[in-house]
């Protein structure tokens, strides 16, 4: 019999295609893109303030094929919940949604209004897959991220290197070092004020550092998350969670990758 769950199946296997395409556009832009130091004026001083940035900012096809990924993965869920509507012959479909919520308790309330009419054992095993806050993260990050909107926020980092960066240069200025893990290196990444006469040089001409930029998640639901693994994860639990709820239906399987 031809499966009620091919539509999810289908939306996993685009977002997974989809995702072998984006490491490939992430890897070129980070490989080209190397951190620079640059020397910016305050706007509110007139002092030197020395910075590491890169050279181009992320390109907005990075953050809308982010967003398109996620938006096939929250929809193949739907998909989901839709199909086990249909196995249960729920009369109307327009008030099915797959259930979520920040903790164990919120998803118990969206099931009573999501899942109105659907057999309680595939109630049961949609339960099983726990996406809300505290069960398994990488599906309930799939929701939060994907109510955000299609262009995702990304932000690219380097992981606190900057300490490593300023004991390779002779700095006549003030350090700034930073202890938030997350500034963005679009933006640009202070680390020294020179003052007005101030300047940077290399400690050792022949030595040279490199930089490790990870690009990241901007928004609060994901912050600071790479996108790469984290995008992975939500992958293979989205496949994993439709292949139990699938199961749990006795339907045929739709070849996940």
């Amino acid at each position: 019999m031809s499966s009620q769950f091919s539509g999810a199946f289908a939306k996993v296997r685009r977002a997974a295609e989809q995702m072998t395409n984006l490491k490939t556009v992430i890897d070129n832009h980070v490989d080209t893109n190397v951190p620079v130091i640059v020397i910016e004026p305050d706007p509110v001083t007139g002092d030197k303030i020395a910075k590491l940035k890169l050279q181009r900012p992320i390109p907005d096809t990075i953050n809308l094929a982010a967003g398109e990924i996620i938006y096939h993965l929250r929809s193949a869920l739907d998909h989901t919940a839709i199909a086990v509507a249909r196995l249960s012959q729920v009369a109307n479909e327009k008030t099915i949604y797959f259930p979520t919520g920040p903790s164990l308790t919120e998803f118990e309330r969206e099931i009573g209004k999501k899942l109105r009419g659907v057999a309680p054992h595939l109630v049961d095993a949609i339960k099983e897959t726990k996406p809300y806050g505290g069960g398994n993260e990488a599906l309930r990050a799939v929701f939060e991220m994907a109510n955000v909107d299609k262009h995702i926020e990304l932000i690219p980092i380097i992981a606190n290197q900057v300490t490593m960066l300023v004991s390779n240069l002779i700095i006549h200025g003030t350090l700034m070092l930073n202890s938030h893990p997350f500034q963005s290196l679009d933006e640009g990444i202070p680390f020294a004020n020179l003052g007005k006469t101030g300047s940077i040089s290399a400690r050792n001409t022949k030595s040279k550092l490199t930089i490790t930029v990870h690009v990241c998640f901007g928004q609060s639901a994901c912050l600071g998350r790479p996108i790469i693994p984290t995008i992975d994860a939500m992958i293979i639990n989205v496949g994993q969670a439709i292949d139990l709820i699938c199961d749990r239906a006795g339907s045929i399987h739709g070849n996940l990758p």
